[in-house]
């Protein structure tokens, strides 16, 4: 149960939810997704425009965001882009909140 969870900034890389999950007015603002599968993602559609991903997370075609990252990307070059749109979303990546 992860309702009303305020998990701005995290850093959620190998997740798994299942049909149980509750993200019920949970705040993701900020947070990242990859390495994920089908459920997982499919729990956090309501969340994809506050989340950042890179190619490693399939959805259908044409509802893929635009801030999120194409490609598969490395480690540091995953951290360097979520970094980033963190900023260009005012938020301090070092103090999320």
């Amino acid at each position: 149960n992860l309702g009303w969870a305020q998990m701005q900034g995290v850093n959620l890389g190998w997740t798994r939810f299942d049909d149980g999950t509750n993200l019920k007015d949970a705040n993701l603002r900020g947070a990242s997704v990859r390495f994920v599968d089908d459920t997982t993602i499919s729990q956090l559609e309501p969340f994809w425009q506050d989340i950042f991903a890179d190619g490693t997370v399939i959805v259908p075609a044409g509802q893929r965001p635009a801030h999120w990252a194409e490609e598969i990307l490395g480690h540091d070059a995953f951290e360097e882009r979520w970094r980033a749109w963190q900023r260009s979303i005012g938020q301090d990546p070092d103090n999320p909140e």
